[in-house]
C-alpha cells in the first residue's frame, strides 16, 4: 500500500493500473462520470468487463475471530484456542473462512448489491491462502454477466467475480455472487427524514431531480417488459432452469456466432413444420472455452423448461465429444451428424428425432427460454448409445459434471398467429 488514498467508492479502475492492494493491472475502465451514485448502482449501470475496486480496507481482530466463531457456533478449536492452533502447521490461530467471505462480500455491498433485490448465489468460492488475526482485507469486483430478469422486469441479474486480497496483495478469497438488481427509476424509496427528499435509484450519472422518478413504470417497461398477455399466460414467475437444483459446479464461458443470451432466436433456429412453423430448424454455431484442465468430454444440451408439459422439453442432447473439441459448427445438430466430431453421439430429443429440433413454443404462451448447456465432464465416454432418453442422459452427465456453461436466449411465438 502506498500513501495514496484508495479510489473514491466503487470508481471502475483505469487501465493497466493497480488496484489499491496491490492486484494485477484490471483492464478496461469505465467511462469517465460512472462511479456508483450515493444510493447503489440499478442494474442499467453494470456492463459486462467493469473492474471495481471496493475502496474500505479492513483490519481482522482477534476479537472478529473469537466472536464470529461463537456467533455461527463453530466449534473448530484452530479458530480460538492459541495452545492448540500453535501446535498445527499454522503455529496461530486461523481465521474463519467464512468470516473472510462474509467480510468481502460486506465490503463490496456499496458498489454491487447496494440496490439488489435478492442475493440468488455464491458460487466456485475459493481460499487461495489463510487470513490471520492482524491481516488486512481489501477487495474487488469484476462483473462477468448482466442480463434482464425473465420473472421479474423490474430487475435485472448481474453475476461478479470478487477477490479479496491481503496487505501483501496474496489472494485470499475468491468467488462469484449472483444478485437480483432493481433497474433504474425501479424498486422501494428511502425517505429522508424531516424532508420531501427521498433516496432511490439516481441512476450512473446521480441525476436527482424529483421528475426523474414519476416515470417508473414507463421506463421500466422500455426495457422488454412482459405484456399483461404474456402476463396472463405464464401465470407468475417463470419455472426455475434445470441447474439450479443440481449441486453448483464451477463456469465457464459459451459463445456464439449465431445466437446471445437473453436475445431472440433467429428464424433459422427456430423449428419446421414439425410444430407447425416455418423455421430453419439447424442447430447454431457454439463456441466455449475456459473449463477445467482435466476435462475429458463435452455433452451439449438444449432444453425448455417452460413448455407446458410438466417436464419441459429436450430439444438437442448430445455427448461423448472428446475434450479436443471446443467448438461445433453451424447445423452440426442434423441428423446426419455432419459437424460432429467422431465419436459423438446424439440421443432422441423429446420430439423422437436423433438431431437438433428447433423452437417451437406455443402460439400466445409467451417468451420460452432456451437453455443452452455446454457440460465439462470428467469421462471421455458416458457409456450409452443414442436409445438413451434425455432424461437417463441427463442424469449421468450430472454424475460426471466437472463444470458447465450456460447460455440462455428466448423465443416467442405470438397469439396473432396461431391458425
Amino acid at each position: 500500500m502506498t500513501g495514496d488514498a484508495p479510489p473514491p467508492a466503487g470508481a471502475a479502475l483505469p487501465a493497466g493500473e493497480a488496484s489499491p492492494h496491490g492486484g494485477a493491472p484490471p483492464g478496461d475502465a469505465v467511462p469517465p462520470g460512472d462511479a456508483v451514485p450515493a444510493a447503489g448502482r440499478s442494474f442499467e449501470d453494470f456492463t459486462v468487463g467493469m473492474r471495481i475496486a471496493h475502496p474500505l480496507g479492513r483490519t481482522v481482530t482477534e476479537t472478529d475471530n473469537i466472536w464470529f466463531t461463537l456467533l455461527t457456533q463453530n466449534t473448530n478449536p484452530i479458530h480460538f484456542d492459541r495452545h492448540y492452533a500453535a501446535q498445527t502447521a499454522f503455529g496461530r490461530p486461523l481465521v474463519d473462512s467464512t468470516f473472510t467471505l462474509a467480510l468481502v462480500t460486506g465490503q463490496s455491498v456499496a458498489d454491487i448489491s447496494q440496490r439488489a433485490f435478492a442475493n440468488l448465489g455464491w458460487d466456485a468460492v475459493r481460499l487461495p491462502a489463510p487470513v490471520f488475526e492482524g491481516d488486512t482485507i481489501y477487495s474487488e469486483s469484476e462483473v462477468l454477466a448482466a442480463r434482464p430478469s425473465r420473472s421479474r422486469p423490474d430487475m435485472g441479474i448481474v453475476r461478479v467475480r470478487t477477490t479479496g486480497r491481503n496487505q501483501h496483495g496474496e489472494e485470499v478469497v475468491v468467488f462469484t455472487r449472483t444478485v437480483m438488481v432493481y433497474r433504474r427509476g425501479c424498486g422501494p424509496s428511502r425517505s429522508v427524514p424531516g424532508g420531501a427528499l427521498s433516496v432511490q435509484d439516481q441512476g450512473a450519472h446521480g441525476a436527482a431531480h424529483a421528475d426523474a422518478h414519476t416515470d417508473t413504470h414507463e421506463d421500466a417497461g422500455s426495457h422488454d417488459t412482459p405484456n399483461p398477455q404474456e402476463e396472463s399466460m405464464t401465470d407468475g414467475p417463470k419455472p426455475a432452469l434445470p441447474h439450479e437444483y443440481l449441486p453448483s459446479v464451477p463456469s465457464f464461458v459459451v459463445t456464439s456466432d449465431d445466437v446471445a443470451d437473453s436475445k431472440t432466436l433467429d428464424n433459422a433456429h427456430v423449428a419446421d413444420a414439425t410444430f407447425g412453423l416455418d423455421g430453419g430448424n439447424t442447430s447454431p454455431h457454439l463456441r466455449w472455452d475456459g473449463f477445467p484442465p482435466e476435462t475429458k468430454s463435452f455433452a451439449v444440451t438444449v432444453y425448455d423448461p417452460d413448455a407446458p408439459t410438466g417436464s419441459g422439453f429436450w430439444h438437442w442432447v448430445v455427448f461423448d465429444i472428446p475434450a479436443s473439441v471446443t467448438e461445433l459448427p453451424t447445423g452440426a445438430g442434423s441428423g446426419d451428424k455432419v459437424g460432429l466430431p467422431e465419436g459423438a453421439i446424439h440421443a432422441r430429443n423429446d420430439a423422437g428425432g436423433h438431431e437438433y429440433i428447433g423452437a417451437g413454443p406455443p402460439p400466445g404462451h409467451g417468451p420460452h427460454r432456451y437453455v443452452f448447456t455446454v457440460h465439462a465432464l470428467d469421462v471421455e465416454t458416458l457409456g450409452l448409445d443414442e436409445t438413451a432418453s434425455p432424461a437417463y442422459v441427463g442424469f449421468n452427465i450430472n454424475a460426471h459434471t466437472l463444470a458447465r456453461a450456460v447460455m440462455v436466449p428466448i423465443y416467442e411465438v405470438p397469439a396473432a398467429e396461431a391458425g
